[in-house]
C-alpha cells in the first residue's frame, strides 16, 4: 500500500490540494506507509458525492479517497438535532395528500384522512465523499462508495444514505452502540477494509455490503424480536462469507455455527448465552414464539439475547473484513463502553 503526495503547483489542481497534501503526510506518519511523489494523483479524484446524516464534525482521509464535512454542517446538525426525539432517533415526517388544480398543479385542499408518517424521506447531507476512481455514479454507490459510507455507519452506530436516495423508518442520530474510537482509527479501519474488500470477488463484495446495511438497519426496528430477526440474518450472512473466505468445511447446523465463528476469531464464548441465542432463533423462526411467549411482550432474557447477538455481530464484522483489532476479542457480555482499537494501537 502506498500514499501519494501530489504537487499543489499546477493551476488545474483541485482547490483542496494543500489540505490533502497535509493530510497525506499525516496519514503516512500514522500508518507507516511509504510516500511517493505523483503530480497526477489528485486529478484522479474523479468521483465525488454527498451523504448523511453523520453527526461527526470531522474530515477523514483513507486509502483511495477522503470524507469531508459540508460547509453548512452546523446549520444541518441544528436542523437534525431540533427534530430528533429524546430517544436519539429521528422519525419519519408526517405527510398528507392534496387535491391539485390540473391546469396549474397548485394545491387546492387537503384530502381528509390521508395523514401518515412518510414511508420514505430524505435527510440533508452532512459530508462529501471523494474517491480516486471513475465510473457510473450508481455503480460506484452500490460498490466502493457504498462500502465507505456503510463502514462509517457501522463505526458510529447510525444509518447513512447518499444525498438523493431515500431513508425509511427511524434513523439513529445518537450512536446505537457503546463503542468509542478516534478519527485516526476510523481512517485506518476504512483504509484497510477497503483495500481488503477490493480483492474479493463480486459476490463476496455484495454480501459484505448487505451485511453492513442490515446490521445498521437493525436498531431502527422498535421491537426486540424484530431486531433479533435482522441480526440473525446478519449472522447467517457473516457465516456464509467467512466459511467461503476462510475455507470452513461442511454445513453445520445453526446451533454450531455461532460457536464456530467465535472460535475462528478467538472471541469470548459463553455456552449458556450462545444456547440462549440459538433457542430464541428456533422458537421465533419455527413456532413464532418470542421468549417462550408472545411477540411484542417484554421478556428480559429475550431482550438481552438480541442485544448479545448484536454485540457479537459488531465484533464479527471487522473480523470478516480481515481487520485486526483488540475490539474483536473484547467482552460481548459486558454492558460497559468498549474501545475500538486500530491495528497500530496496543
Amino acid at each position: 500500500m502506498k500514499l501519494r503526495l501530489t504537487s499543489a503547483i499546477n493551476s488545474d489542481s483541485p482547490p483542496r490540494c494543500s489540505f490533502v497534501l497535509k493530510k497525506l503526510a499525516q496519514a503516512s506518519h500514522r500508518y507507516g506507509l511509504p510516500v511517493i511523489a505523483d503530480v497526477s494523483s489528485l486529478k484522479k479524484m474523479a468521483y465525488t458525492d454527498k451523504f448523511g446524516f453523520l453527526n461527526i464534525k470531522s474530515s477523514l482521509l483513507f486509502e483511495g479517497g477522503s470524507v469531508d464535512v459540508m460547509d453548512d454542517f452546523d446549520l444541518i446538525r441544528k436542523y437534525v438535532e431540533d427534530n430528533t426525539h429524546k430517544d436519539g432517533f429521528l422519525y419519519p415526517p408526517q405527510i398528507k395528500s392534496m387535491r391539485v388544480d390540473p391546469s396549474t398543479m397548485e394545491d387546492i385542499e387537503e384530502i381528509p384522512k390521508t395523514r401518515r408518517p412518510a414511508l420514505t424521506y430524505k435527510l440533508p447531507s452532512s459530508h462529501k465523499i471523494s474517491l480516486h476512481m471513475k465510473g457510473d455514479e450508481n455503480d460506484i454507490r452500490t460498490k466502493d462508495a457504498g462500502l465507505v459510507i456503510h463502514l462509517l455507519a457501522y463505526l458510529f452506530g447510525t444509518r447513512l444514505q447518499f444525498s438523493d436516495w431515500w431513508h425509511d423508518g427511524r434513523i439513529p442520530i445518537k450512536s446505537t452502540h457503546n463503542v468509542d474510537l478516534s478519527v485516526i482509527t476510523a481512517e485506518n479501519f476504512i483504509s484497510k477494509s477497503l483495500v481488503n474488500w477490493r480483492q474479493w470477488n463480486e459476490c463476496h463484495k455484495q454480501w459484505m455490503l448487505n451485511i453492513l446495511i442490515m446490521h445498521s438497519r437493525a436498531a431502527s426496528y422498535e421491537w426486540d424480536w424484530e431486531r433479533f430477526t435482522i441480526e440473525y440474518m446478519v449472522l447467517d450472512g457473516i457465516y456464509k462469507l467467512v466459511s467461503e473466505q476462510f475455507g470452513l468445511k461442511g454445513r453445520p447446523p445453526h446451533k454450531q455455527r455461532l460457536k464456530i465463528l467465535l472460535d475462528q476469531f478467538e472471541m469470548e464464548y459463553d455456552d449458556d448465552k450462545v444456547n440462549e441465542i440459538y433457542e430464541l432463533r428456533n422458537d421465533l423462526f419455527h413456532q413464532s414464539l418470542w421468549g417462550k411467549g408472545l411477540p411484542c411482550t417484554h421478556k428480559a432474557s429475550a431482550f438481552y439475547g438480541q442485544l448479545n447477538l448484536s454485540k457479537i455481530n459488531n465484533r464479527l464484522i471487522p473480523a470478516a473484513l480481515g481487520y485486526e483489532t483488540k475490539y474483536i476479542r473484547s467482552s460481548w457480555l459486558s454492558l460497559a463502553h468498549q474501545y475500538f482499537y486500530s491495528e497500530n494501537e496496543s
